[in-house]
């Protein structure tokens, strides 16, 4: 079965299992890392909110499995697992004053989001760009975000720069930084980069685990860590939710670990997730991060 076909069925299919004034739609949606996914949503009357379903990642549970009715099945028990949801009121997000205390950075690579960077505002950060969003507090989209678009600085009268003092105070308030040792990360989930079992390796993110990555941009966070350690550090990027730091014991070793950041991109990171191909270090005596 084709892709094209693949997406007919379910849609067809859904429509004759769901109550006939259920709206079932696809669109393609525009991810990180200029990746575009084909989106499902699923709306009754009574909501305009849904949560998406990427049929892409379907399709490849399809090729593997060759049963559509278990595709089906994992949309239907996912989308009624949803709490039920009224419709809201979107209308707050016109009030700078409602969303300002919401609003927070994350960090994505700049050379792959160019289409996209060209319509939010961001500043340019190392190889990498810092975007903002609205962090949702709805019950039952609490890890919801809403990318901000020059068109929302132009409805609130602000400049990117004010965007950016702002999510400066918001985001390590709102997400507080998260430090653990390897080992400690490996009693609950499996990592595959080599020498994770190591214990001098750490893992940096937020206490949500969501975009984590940009706690490197925490005002003095980096030097902390560093007296910490007592050592500067390789900040390894193994994705957009967080970095594995690596205290340095040999100098010289920045291509080494590029080379293995690479690796675990090429074979165990999501596209939409990947943050950058290569290494960075944190001199300690010059408090800067330097990469080549």
């Amino acid at each position: 079965m084709s892709y094209q076909e693949f997406i007919n069925e379910i849609i067809h299919n859904l429509k004759c299992i769901l109550p006939q004034d259920t709206d079932v739609k696809v669109h393609q949606v525009m991810k990180n890392n200029n990746l575009v996914l084909d989106g499902l949503t699923i709306m009754n009357p009574e909501t305009n909110i849904s949560p998406t379903f990427y049929l892409n990642y379907y399709y490849d549970d399809y090729k593997e499995h060759h049963d559509l009715n278990r595709i089906i099945d994992l949309i239907l028990s996912t989308y009624r697992a949803q709490p039920d949801m009224k419709k809201i009121d979107v209308s707050f997000f016109t009030d700078f004053k409602e969303v300002k205390n919401n609003i927070v950075y994350k960090l994505i690579n700049f050379s792959m989001n160019k289409h996209l960077l060209a319509d939010v505002p961001h500043i340019p950060y190392l190889d990498l760009a810092i975007v903002f969003y609205y962090m949702v507090n709805h019950e039952g989209f609490e890890n919801g975000s809403i990318l901000i678009h020059n068109q929302h600085l132009n409805m609130w009268n602000i400049t990117d720069r004010e965007l950016y003092q702002l999510a400066i105070e918001n985001t390590p308030k709102r997400l507080p930084y998260h430090l653990m040792t390897m080992g400690e990360l490996l009693k609950d989930t499996e990592f595959p980069m080599d020498r994770a079992g190591d214990n001098s390796m750490y893992v940096l993110s937020n206490r949500s685990k969501i975009f984590g990555a940009s706690t490197i941009l925490y005002l003095n966070l980096l030097d902390e860590i560093s007296e910490q350690l007592n050592s500067s550090f390789y900040i390894l990027p193994s994705s957009v939710h967080e970095v594995i730091l690596v205290p340095e014991h040999t100098p010289s070793q920045l291509k080494y670990y590029s080379n293995m950041v690479h690796e675990v991109n090429t074979n165990h990171v999501l596209d939409e997730e990947l943050l950058s191909d290569h290494a960075y270090f944190y001199n300690r005596e010059e408090k800067a991060i330097i990469y080549y």
